[in-house]
């Protein structure tokens, strides 16, 4: 096996190593395994979940990394990484209201919000950015996004015109919605990244796909809440995006930025990929190699390695992946899209040990190869 130029692009392998770390572990096993005599291009990949913000950072020449003053998804004052990069800017929605933010006892989506989102979302267009690139996933919300719509300026009312908190808890009691006056967001583009295509409502919608890992107990009467408002919605508001794939994503923000900021939904991948320059990578390269934390049958719906993969075979390109873990039974799938795939060998591949597992087990196999 005899490759000059690889295009090293893996995801986060989450919980233990961003994208970028993983990158250089893979790039220095590359070297123990077939010397230095290579050249290797760094290109790490997000799908606009947990990590966009640091791979966006590390291949967009012009980007910096800034911090902005939100709120948590339980209204606690928090801090959010975020990227300016001349008329666009990157966030997560989970740096505002992610599960990671809630502790286990106290995850209740009833009572949370994505308030911090719209927040951000604020923040982001006062500093000049044009196009505001939200990141969907990793939500501890099930809101619909009427968080962010508050934080926006529209007001949620009860029966005798008193404005009321737009929490679900609260769902019942909001009789009508009244926008705001003066667009907040100065103009500024919302391109939601998602990659799921889930509506907001019914078996395949938000609550009842998503909402029980957060610690909903009760996805039909979530489920129930969330259709009185978007009734409401389309009463008052005039639009109704509840049916659209990818409406339920991160807890159905997917339906409240389109309600509320006139958002667009594009693929995660795809557009970070556009951004990084991923395709003409693919092209110059005589071997891609990516990963990601485990590589299991979600790898293949639209996970940034799969889609990697497809490209690179589309160029002719073979595509080797890494993973944390591979899930038993996924295997045989998995090898018809990658040219080959490893799990991380070591004790301590998934805690404090995984870069030098990562290292470890891509030097054994490219020594393996030659």
């Amino acid at each position: 096996m005899r490759f000059q130029k690889i295009l090293i692009a893996p995801d986060k392998f989450k919980g233990t190593l961003t994208a970028v770390e993983a990158a250089r572990a893979i790039e220095r096993g590359l070297r123990v395994g077939l010397g230095a005599r290579i050249t290797a291009r760094l290109l790490p990949i997000a799908d606009g979940g947990e990590g966009t913000t640091d791979a966006i950072c590390a291949v967009l020449p012009h980007a910096r990394m800034i911090a902005i003053s939100s709120t948590g998804p339980r209204g606690e004052p928090c801090e959010c990484a975020a990227v300016l990069a001349g008329d666009d800017a990157f966030f997560e929605m989970s740096a505002t209201a992610g599960l990671k933010l809630v502790p286990q006892a106290e995850r209740d989506p009833w009572r949370l919000t994505t308030r911090g989102v719209g927040f951000m979302m604020k923040a982001l267009a006062e500093r000049g950015a044009k196009n505001i690139h939200a990141g969907l996933g990793g939500s501890a919300t099930n809101d619909a996004g009427l968080g962010a719509g508050e934080a926006l300026g529209f007001r949620f009312l009860d029966e005798h015109g008193r404005a009321i908190a737009a929490l679900p808890e609260n769902c019942a009691r909001i009789a009508a919605i009244v926008p705001p006056v003066e667009n907040p967001l100065r103009g500024a583009q919302i391109i939601a990244l998602c990659d799921v295509a889930n509506p907001l409502l019914g078996p395949e919608g938000a609550s009842h796909v998503y909402g029980p890992q957060k610690g909903l107990r009760d996805p039909e009467r979530m489920d129930a809440a969330l259709a009185r408002i978007a009734d409401i919605v389309a009463r008052d508001l005039g639009v109704d995006y509840r049916n659209l794939p990818g409406a339920g994503a991160a807890g159905g923000l997917g339906y409240g930025l389109m309600t509320f900021c006139g958002a667009k939904l594009k693929p995660g991948f795809e557009t970070i990929a556009a951004f990084a320059g991923i395709e003409a990578a693919v092209r110059e390269c005589d071997l891609v190699i990516t990963g990601e934390g485990r590589l299991d049958s979600q790898t293949l719906f639209g996970k940034g390695p799969a889609e990697l993969a497809r490209l690179a075979r589309r160029e002719g390109k073979p595509a080797i992946a890494f993973g944390g873990c591979i899930e038993v039974g996924a295997e045989k799938p998995l090898r018809e899209l990658f040219a080959d795939i490893r799990a991380l060998e070591g004790p301590d591949a998934a805690g404090a040990g995984a870069a030098a597992a990562l290292e470890a087990t891509v030097a054994r196999f490219f020594e393996k190869k030659q």
